[in-house]
């Protein structure tokens, strides 16, 4: 019994393996195509082969590979009886492609997408190469071809929502049962609440996985049950829905979110004219709008020339009334570009860019059509006219038209003024407040002949008739210059140090107003000495009432005049103070007697009492 046991062990493991490893070859290779006797075989082998990937991304990526080798078998059938079989396997793998890669994480959603635009891609251009269904079926061709189109579409468009687009209805299963593919009807008992039975003709996905097979097979019957929307679905209709089949827009996922296939619809408004808003483009909404969604909105501007008829309400007041596309491009109101050309009243629309005071002319005469600012204002335009409506003057400027000294329209600081134009006037109409502190007040033009330098003036001061000197030349003489008028003593007017003071002009004034003496001096009159005025050293000193060299002095003033005082006028004055005026050195008087100063030679007075002095006569 052990041995019979292990040998069908191991018989049942041979044959699994043979089984797996034809699964598996037959999975890898798909050596079959559709309408072979084999294919079925080949199909079941890819299931299992997909269905052993659990890895959302890696499943994806399997079923993609499924739908490209789908897309060569129908390739490799083009031209023969089996293109709507092949159309049929080819449909159901694109279905599951786009189910998965909808539902696939974000990581890998943007390379699955790329694939699956890429598949839909080599789909369509196999289609093109059919020749048999584009005249037996072309609405399945057409229908085929509008459902993978948009899947290429969607694909490219990360806000796309793919769900929508698995299993669309082309009318495939329709197309395969009129053509017998099913075999003859025949009754078949149901089990009670069977679902999802495994038929490729009609795909149970969504909403339709969840139905007992008696909800559609109602006789009893596979054949002959109807494959449209509408037969089942009609009632849910609402009013003035489209009359198209409900595929079209519809999956068996659930009528919401519908997508509607509008591959070959050229007439949007029939459906949409309640969907637009007050003063809406009167166009179609295909010129703006995309079929996945309203927005975002771009309109097709070729061939639509008046702009103000959409865009009126959109410009601000007092705007340009040309038309938009002279300034805006389609894509955008900012980043305008005026052309100005044929343009020639700037003012129509700049008037309240100007500035105050503005000069008035055209703008276009200064200004660039690109730039405000680098203006260069051409000077020759105006000819006759006055630059002072645009050019205020300076405080106390010459009131002569501004081109009589500034020719140069570039410059104002290049001025060269014609002093010719000034007339009779004095500069100081015009030079007032440039002189110094106490300038002659005479006219300019008596000292500045040089028109071009008031440092080249030459005063005459013959012009200065009786005025002293002192009017214009106040603060320049140094300390305790001599006070009466200058021309006393200069008499040369260009240059002071050339002066000559005559000491006959003085009359009695004192030297000493203007000649300080040295230290000690005597202080009598300085002419009693200095007769020569020319030079104080040329001084005569008498001394005609006393000998200088009286008892040693030797003529030294201060020996007599101590401190500088000079009102000594008698012996006693010195003589005194040495001790000799009137007593002996011996402390007798000249006549022999003693000196009578109230006291006694004992300490007592002369009457032969004690000093009454506050001290005893013992101190």
């Amino acid at each position: 019994m052990s041995r019979f046991i292990k040998t069908a062990i191991a018989l049942m493991i041979a044959i699994g393996m043979a089984t797996g490893g034809t699964t598996f070859a037959l999975a890898a290779t798909g050596p079959f195509l559709p309408g072979d006797l084999l294919f079925p075989a080949e199909r079941m082998a890819e299931g299992a082969w997909a269905g052993l990937t659990f890895e959302s991304a890696q499943h994806a990526s399997v079923l993609l590979n499924l739908a490209d080798r789908r897309a060569r078998n129908l390739r490799d059938r083009a031209g023969t009886e089996h293109e709507l079989l092949a159309l049929a396997y080819l449909d159901a793998a694109i279905d599951d492609a786009v189910a998965t890669v909808a539902s696939s994480p974000a990581a890998s959603s943007a390379q699955l997408r790329s694939r699956l635009a890429s598949m839909s891609g080599d789909a369509l251009a196999v289609l093109d190469t059919l020749t048999v269904l584009p005249s037996s079926h072309p609405d399945v061709y057409a229908n085929a071809k509008a459902k993978v189109e948009a899947i290429r579409i969607a694909a490219n468009d990360p806000d796309a929502d793919l769900s929508q687009l698995a299993s669309l209805n082309i009318g495939i299963a329709e197309a395969l049962a009129a053509e017998g593919e099913l075999g003859a009807p025949r009754s078949v008992p149901f089990p009670p609440n069977s679902t999802a039975a495994a038929h490729q003709f009609f795909p149970l996905t969504g909403k339709h996985a969840t139905l007992a097979c008696s909800s559609c097979h109602t006789t009893g019957q596979y054949k002959g049950t109807p494959g449209e929307c509408t037969a089942c679905h009609a009632d849910k209709t609402p009013t003035d829905h489209f009359e198209g089949d409900c595929a079209s827009c519809h999956t068996a996922m659930g009528w919401k979110p519908a997508m509607y296939n509008h591959s070959g619809t050229a007439d949007c408004i029939s459906c949409h004219s309640d969907d637009e808003p007050a003063n809406h483009f009167d166009g179609q909404c295909s010129d703006c709008h995309r079929t996945a969604a309203w927005k975002p909105v771009n309109f097709n501007h070729i061939g639509a020339a008046d702009c103000a008829a959409c865009h009126a309400d959109e410009k601000p007041a007092k705007h340009f009334e040309g038309q938009c596309s002279n300034c805006h491009a389609v894509d955008s109101w900012k980043h305008v570009k005026m052309d100005h050309n044929g343009l020639a009243d700037c003012l129509a629309c700049h008037t309240a860019d100007a500035p105050a005071n503005h000069w008035s002319g055209q703008c276009s005469l200064c200004h660039s059509a690109v730039t405000w600012t680098g203006a260069v204002f051409n000077h020759t335009t105006i000819t006759g006219a006055d630059c002072a409506p645009c050019h205020s003057a300076p405080d106390h400027h010459f009131g002569t038209p501004c081109g009589a000294c500034h020719r140069d329209t570039a410059n104002w600081s290049n001025a060269s003024f014609d002093h010719s134009f000034a007339g009779g006037r004095d500069c100081a109409e015009c030079h007032k407040g440039r002189e110094p502190a106490n300038h002659f007040g005479s006219p300019c033009s008596v000292c500045h002949y040089d028109t071009s330098n008031w440092g080249n003036a030459s005063f005459d001061h013959s012009f200065a008739g009786g005025r002293d000197c002192a009017e214009c030349h106040k603060g320049r003489e140094p300390a305790n210059h001599f006070g009466s008028p200058c021309s006393v003593c200069h008499y040369d007017t260009s240059n002071w140090g050339n002066a000559s003071f005559d000491h006959g002009r003085i009359g009695g004034a004192d030297c000493s107003q203007c000649h300080s003496a040295p230290g000690g001096h005597y202080p009598g009159s300085c002419r009693s000495c200095h007769g020569d005025t020319s030079n104080f050293r040329n001084a005569s000193f008498s001394h005609p009432w006393f000998n200088i060299h009286h008892e040693g002095t030797n003529g030294a003033c201060s020996n007599c005049h101590p401190g500088n005082n000079y009102s000594t006028t008698d012996c006693k004055t010195c003589h005194e103070a040495e001790g000799e005026g009137g007593e002996d050195h011996d402390g007798k008087d000249h006549d022999g007697k003693d000196h009578d100063d109230g006291k006694g030679d004992d300490g007592k007075d002369h009457d032969g009492k004690d000093h009454d002095d506050g001290k005893g006569d013992d101190d």
